[in-house]
């Protein structure tokens, strides 16, 4: 599987080790998918290179997996996968920089533009989600939550707020002395195949 090629999960320390010297974010992924708190989403087409990874909560993954997501959510789940499945892929993305102004942007970064937080969404069929998370470094994402996108109403609303601090306490539930990638440029957290939208 593709995420074998992820230099981080396999550091070749031993636990033991790892605790008496400083610990990477990807020795806290590492981690996280070993308890569970975490798991790879590798590109649903097998066959495809990893180009970029992508790491979601078991929240994420029971909305994306067929066995998993309850029978309301079936081709809602479907077409989610799908949309996740073009940033592990190395699709051509778009994203915006700019909160408030992404449009149709694949991804955007969420207010305030300088704490890393980042939504990816998916549009079609209704209901549209977002899923939130950050970036635990270059082109590896991690998708912590989503939520259905009308009951978050206008970006500055209270809903989007709580929604983002959500996904915050998420964060910091698996990498409590770890923030999320931030920066001014894309090429900050996506090395290739992304334009601003």
């Amino acid at each position: 599987m593709c995420w074998l090629g992820y230099p981080l999960l396999h550091t070749g320390q031993s636990k033991k080790n790892r605790l008496l010297t400083y610990m990477s974010i990807r020795d806290h992924i590492k981690d996280c998918v070993d308890n569970g708190t975490l798991f790879y989403l590798p590109p649903w087409t097998a066959s495809k290179t990893c180009d970029r990874f992508m790491f979601v909560s078991p929240e994420v993954r029971d909305m994306v997996e067929p066995t998993n997501r309850e029978a309301r959510w079936e081709m809602r789940g479907s077409r989610l996968r799908a949309d996740l499945d073009l940033f592990s892929e190395g699709g051509y993305i778009t994203a915006s920089m700019t909160p408030y102004q992404a449009r149709s942007a694949y991804m955007g970064l969420l207010h305030p533009g300088s704490s890393g937080w980042w939504d990816i969404r998916s549009r079609d069929p209704n209901p549209g989600l977002r899923v939130l998370g950050g970036f635990a470094e270059k082109d590896v994402f991690i998708a912590l939550t989503w939520e259905e996108r009308a009951p978050l109403g206008d970006g500055r609303s209270r809903q989007w707020n709580q929604a983002i601090v959500r996904c915050q306490c998420e964060w910091r539930n698996r990498f409590y002395a770890y923030e999320p990638v931030r920066g001014e440029a894309i090429n900050e957290f996506i090395t290739k195949n992304a334009v601003l939208a």
